[in-house]
């Protein structure tokens, strides 16, 4: 898919940017702006994703927050 065709998941992603701190060090599945399913493991969340149908699902990890980084400004 192309960038444009995500920019719902985008979208998402940006309103949601506090909210997703709760699930640091986890994967999380999206389709448009519906959260479908997130842990450890990212395997499991896109058969699962598929079993309801979403042929390419929209997959990130949350990384953590660097705060040493925010620190010195990078």
């Amino acid at each position: 898919m192309s960038p444009q065709e995500r920019a719902r998941e985008v979208a998402w992603r940006q309103a949601h940017e506090q909210e997703l701190r709760r699930f640091v060090v986890e994967w999380v599945v999206l389709e448009g702006e519906s959260l479908i399913a997130l842990g450890p493991d990212p395997g499991p969340l896109v058969m699962a994703a598929r079993a309801r149908g979403i042929q390419v699902p929209y997959v990130f990890f949350v990384e953590p927050i660097d705060d040493r980084a925010a620190r010195v400004g990078l």
